[in-house]
């Protein structure tokens, strides 16, 4: 009698297993997508996205677009917020690139600020790396400089853009192209009625091993029209957004030309 149950237990199982099989086999799952992780491009910048141009200038930018998977030839679409500022359309690459550097064109007129979004296109990005980057494009009258400082102890030669202001009674703001350090700009603005200036708060870029980032707070200086020099005496230096001063330093510019000339 043990025996016989035993088989009888044994053959139920054995059937129920085949139903089971049965019914999975016969079920249709949907198949997951190839990868889950969007297209197969994405972005990269080697250098700062503040980008600075002269008016007179051809103005371009490089950007890089990378492709997760380069066994095969295949296309990347770009785009951008902004028509001034726009990428081809479409990258192609040859089986195995990896990358390719695209050139960008800037078209933008004279004193122009603005913010525009260079991004691979939806259906190409891959999700889980850099597929959209910001840049601050500046175009403005530009102008060459030497720049006499004690906090960079040395004269140096800059480039400093010039863009219409409303701030104050200001008639122009200029930015210092990364005086000190690479990806930190000096901005400051002149009233040539008053021969007054104003350098604004702001990073200086060098980095201090005993106070870290060198914070530059808001100085009032002058214009000298005769030598078309700008003088700023006394610049307070601080730990950033601390209020902790540790020294002070004057800065000199000297324009090639005019600052106000057109």
């Amino acid at each position: 009698m043990k025996n016989f149950l035993k088989y009888t237990y044994m053959v139920a199982l054995g059937v129920m297993a085949l139903a089971f099989t049965s019914c999975t086999n016969d079920y249709e799952y949907d198949a997951p997508s190839a990868t889950g992780q969007g297209g197969n491009g994405y972005l990269s910048v080697a250098s700062s996205t503040d980008l600075f141009f002269g008016d007179k200038e051809d103005a371009s930018f490089v950007i890089t677009v990378h492709r997760v998977n380069s066994k095969e030839a295949g296309t990347i679409k770009l785009v951008s917020n902004d028509a001034e500022v726009a990428p081809q359309n479409e990258v192609s690459f040859a089986a195995g690139e990896e990358s390719k550097d695209v050139t960008v064109k800037v078209a933008c007129p004279a004193n122009s600020q603005k913010t525009v979004t260079i991004a691979v296109a939806d259906e190409d990005a891959f999700l889980y790396a850099t597929n959209k980057i910001n840049y601050n494009i500046n175009v403005g009258k530009q102008f060459a400089a030497a720049l006499n400082s004690e906090l960079n102890e040395g004269i140096s030669n800059v480039n400093v853009f010039r863009f219409k202001t409303q701030d104050g009674d200001a008639t122009y703001k200029y930015v210092v192209d990364q005086p000190y350090d690479k990806g930190y700009y000096v901005s400051f603005s002149i009233n040539f009625e008053k021969n007054t200036a104003v350098l604004y708060k702001q990073y200086a870029g060098l980095y201090n091993d005993d106070y870290g980032r060198i914070q530059m707070a808001q100085t009032a200086g002058s214009y000298d029209p005769a030598t078309k020099t700008v003088t700023f005496a006394n610049i307070k230096f601080s730990l950033p957004d601390s209020g902790y001063s540790f020294g002070t330093g004057t800065e000199v510019f000297t324009f090639d030309v005019a600052p106000d000339a057109e």
